[in-house]
């Protein structure tokens, strides 16, 4: 079950062509969930959910006010800007960017370890 860890209000953005949302953005162990607000919400009341187990790579950016996290998956990249709080919401994303490393790395040596046993 999630837990929420922290809750920001930013622009998410879910593509290359398409245009930022402003939205609810819930940080939560295992996932971000971003619901959109106020008249977007009219247009598109469907919340956008990254998973951590799709999560491929994450990076900050800087903007003019504020930051940018990047966030690529196997399907898709998103962008999720914000404003305030970024240590508070960077040792979040370290925290989702060390559990994606851990278990890559859990991966890559069960992988071996098979390849091992068959030898």
């Amino acid at each position: 079950m999630s837990n929420l860890i922290l809750l920001k209000k930013g622009d998410v953005k879910s593509g290359l062509f398409s245009k930022k949302v402003a939205s609810e953005i819930k940080f939560y162990n295992d996932k971000i969930v971003a619901s959109p607000m106020g008249w977007n919400r009219i247009f598109n009341n469907s919340d956008t959910v990254i998973y951590l187990q799709d999560m491929n790579r994450i990076r900050f950016t800087w903007r003019g006010i504020g930051y940018n996290i990047s966030i690529q998956t196997m399907d898709k990249n998103y962008t999720i800007s914000l404003i305030f709080d970024k240590l508070e919401v960077t040792k979040i994303v370290e925290s989702y960017q060390n559990l994606i490393e851990n278990g890559v790395q859990i991966l890559e040596k069960s992988d071996s370890e098979i390849g091992r046993a068959h030898v």
